[in-house]
């Protein structure tokens, strides 16, 4: 059985934006979703911000959960959350 779709095919690369003090949690756990560290009780370097994760933590996904269920991962490498830790972050 495939779990991904067919139509997924033409992705070719998933990007990921975190800090490079969580790699060593990454290389032994994975990328994971903020309720999966919360239920493992892992801690990492959060480069959020928090008013956007604020309004995420209500947030549902029909039949398939909350958004904080699922691990950020971008489809652009400049995206919107770049652009706010260049222009932000100290």
């Amino acid at each position: 059985m495939n779990l991904i779709s067919e139509s997924y095919s033409i992705v070719k690369f998933l990007f990921n934006i975190n800090d490079l003090r969580n790699l060593k949690s990454i290389f032994q756990h994975g990328i994971l979703s903020k309720n999966e560290k919360l239920i493992r009780d892992i801690s990492s370097t959060d480069l959020s911000n928090p008013d956007v994760q604020k309004r995420r933590d209500d947030k549902r996904i029909p039949n398939h959960g909350m958004l904080h269920d699922y691990a950020n991962l971008y489809f652009n490498p400049r995206n919107p959350m770049m652009y706010y830790l260049i222009n932000h972050k100290k």
